[in-house]
This record gives structure tokens, sequence and C-alpha cells, in this order.
């Protein structure tokens, strides 16, 4: 989950970007009143989500992101130093050379050519007073991460790593018990709400990180569904030891993420999430039947459920829900002459069906949302059918496996 941040420090971040008091205290003001009603709505709404989000009221998002540009463009006047713009290095190379032989002395290692721009980025935190030192080394575990994708914005992540602070905390009264964890923008602060409930501190920090790395003012405003599936996602197959099996976090905003990848493509998926530019998606899909806008509305609408229908004890849109899932079925099938095999039809030769389209088997667990019981009915279908064993975005998980060649673990029960 990320929120922006209410408790600015405000001398602090007028010296960071070179602002007046007075002009970041108007901003703080703006701010505090729409938090505030977002406490009240979380209170009254009690979510059920592990992670959740209320976006702001239009005119405030835009006065925000007015702002937020003003302020990258006056640091950038005054001479803001970072050695990255966008994703790629400037630094002089022999500054390069010894930043690079102090890190193998660290670290004991040879640090590979094509990953020496990765570490450079990641050594920022040694500067950062805000982190411990188990902290900082923890960093370089996104090494990987940032090897598989090359549209990741470093100038921004570099801003991030030399601002993050990360504070493990009570979980504040006007928030739902549900939420483990925060990731606060573009203040850079993540927060772990520690309770005798949260024994995967691990992972929910890994999850924060991820939005950390990821979270800019490029990005800010896609599908909710697609930044937290995506999230939890990449934390799945970069981190966690079962890296097929989701029963805990955001399963149905995963599933739907590996649903579009077989829709469109998982490198036009990744894009989406890095740059936030979601239109090489809908173009993709509104392509295939010559329409236009048709994908966007589906998506956006799916999205909207999303954000309400899993918050309401499945009082909302259960129907609509089904509707728009059948929807994106028919771009799938327009180039597929086989036919669904559903939940309603038994698990009969289902092995064999999904050997062949792995985005049958994604539709059918987004459908155990529509029944009141569907983590239940959820758990009953792996049980039954099997853990789908697909990477999308590592490519050390891709080449542990036959991905060209989708691999099913049967007899996997879920319990």
């Amino acid at each position: 989950m990320f929120r922006f941040q209410k408790n600015l420090d405000v001398e602090e971040v007028a010296v960071e970007e070179n602002l007046s008091i007075e002009e970041l205290n108007e901003l703080i003001e703006e701010i505090k009143k729409d938090e505030e009603e977002y406490a009240k709505v979380v209170a009254e709404r009690k979510l059920r989500r592990n992670n959740s989000i209320e976006s702001f009221p239009l005119r405030k998002l835009i006065y925000f992101l007015s702002f937020y540009i003003t302020v990258r463009a006056i640091s950038s006047a005054f001479g803001v130093t970072n050695p990255f713009r966008n994703n790629k290095l400037i630094l002089a190379e022999a500054k390069k050379k010894e930043i690079i032989s102090e890190l193998e002395d660290k670290f004991d290692t040879e640090i590979p050519l094509e990953n020496e721009d990765n570490y450079i980025l990641l050594s920022t935190v040694f500067s950062n007073d805000n982190l411990t030192d188990k902290e900082k080394n923890n960093m370089f575990g996104l090494i990987p991460l940032l090897a598989d994708n090359s549209n990741i914005n470093k100038e921004e992540f570099y801003k991030t790593l030399k601002n993050l602070d990360i504070e493990y905390t009570d979980r504040p009264d006007f928030m739902s018990d549900t939420v483990v964890g925060v990731y606060f923008f573009p203040l850079h602060s993540i927060n772990i709400y520690v309770d005798e409930k949260n024994s995967s501190s691990g992972e929910i920090l890994n999850h924060e990180i991820i939005h950390s790395m990821y979270t800019n003012i490029s990005n800010f405003a896609m599908p909710h569904f697609l930044c937290e599936g995506m999230t939890e996602l990449l934390e799945n197959e970069y981190f966690s030891e079962t890296p097929f099996l989701e029963v805990n976090n955001y399963i149905y905003e995963v599933n739907f993420v590996k649903l579009l990848c077989e829709l469109v493509g998982e490198d036009s998926v990744l894009e989406a999430y890095t740059t936030g530019n979601m239109e090489k998606i809908y173009n993709y899909l509104d392509n295939i039947y010559g329409t236009k806008g048709d994908a966007k509305s589906i998506i956006l609408r799916i999205d909207e459920i999303f954000n309400k229908y899993f918050d309401s004890d499945f009082s909302f849109a259960k129907e609509e829900l089904k509707e728009l899932i059948k929807k994106l079925e028919n771009y799938f099938i327009k180039t597929d002459e086989e036919k669904l095999i559903g939940i309603s039809d038994g698990y009969s030769n289902y092995d064999e069906r999904i050997g062949k389209n792995a985005f049958y088997y994604y539709e059918n667990i987004l459908l155990t949302a529509t029944y009141e019981n569907r983590y239940f009915v959820y758990r009953d279908f792996l049980d039954n059918v099997g853990i789908l064993q697909k990477a999308y975005f590592s490519k050390e998980l891709k080449s542990s496996l036959d991905n060209e060649k989708v691999l099913l673990k049967s007899s996997t029960k879920v319990g």
C-alpha cells in the first residue's frame, strides 16, 4: 500500500526542495484536510483487504501534481546532485570505477559490468542515516529486479533511496487492522505495523520497498489492481520461497495481472506498471476488434469493482464482475478456437487445457471471487486443479522452469 505523507518535517523539506516554509505550509494545510476525510472513510468502511488506497479529490490531485512538478523544476535549477538522468548513469568514468572498487571490497565479490550501474544506484543507501546497516545491505537484494527491467526511472529511485525511512510501529487507530504496511509518497517513508497477528514482516517490507522502487509521479494514477497486483507478483517472483502460490495478499489482483500478461504479454504489462502508461495495453486490446476505448472502460470498471466490491460483504456488482471478466475472455478467444472449461464444468481434463492456455486458469480464479465464501472456493480450486507454475518477470525464475511448457503441480494441497 502507498499513500501521501501527512506528517511533514517542514524545515527539512524546505531545505531539500529549496522552497520557502510558507509555500510548503500552504500545501500541508490542503493535504491535512484530505487526510482527515480519508481517516473517516477508512473507519466507516472497515476495510478488509491487506492494503488499500483512497484517491484524493481530482482538484487536490491536480494541485499536488502541479506543485510536485514545480518542485522538481526548481530543484534542478538549484543544481541538486543526482548521478542519474531517468535510467542513465552520468557519473564520470573515474568516479564510477572508484565506487565499484569500494563495493567489490565491501561485498568481497566481482560486480558484473552489466550490473555496475545498479550497484552504484543502490549504494546511495550508505549515505542514508535513516536506515540500519542490515536494511542498507538488504537493499542489494533488488539487483535482479533492477537488472530485469530497463524502464525503471533510476533518477527517481535514487531520490527515494537517499531519503527512505523504515519504521516498525503501532497501527493508527483509524486504520483497519488488515493494513499491515504502508509506503508514504512522496517523502519516501515506510511504516510496518507490528502486532501479534503480523508474523511475516519480511514479506511485507519487501512489498513496500518494491512500491518505493516503482512509485513516482508518472505512474501514480494507474489502476489500483495493477499497482498492487504487480507489486505483490514481483515480491513473489523475486523474494518468496513459494513464488507461484498466493494465499495471503492480493489474490485476485495478482491473478488479474497474470491474466493481462496472457492477453497482451508481460513486457507490455511491466512497461505500464513502470511508466504509468496504460495506452499500449488499451490499444492492443482495442485493435483485436477494431474498437476504440472499450478495453479501457472495461479495465477501469473492473478496477472500481476491486476497490469497492471486496470491502462490501459481497453485496456489490457480482454479476457485473462476471460479465466484465467474460468480456476480457472474448478478447482472448478471438484468436483461440477452444472454448472455456469453467468451474461449473468440473475439473475433468483441466490439466490438459491449462497446458495450452494459462488464461483460462486465471480467469477461473477470478470467477471464484463471485462466490460468497470466495476464499474457500479459491482454495478448493487450487486443491483440485493445482498451482500453475509459470514465471512472468524474473529471468532467474524463468530459467528454472521450462517456461515454454506450462508446468502444473496438480498434487499440491493448500489446506
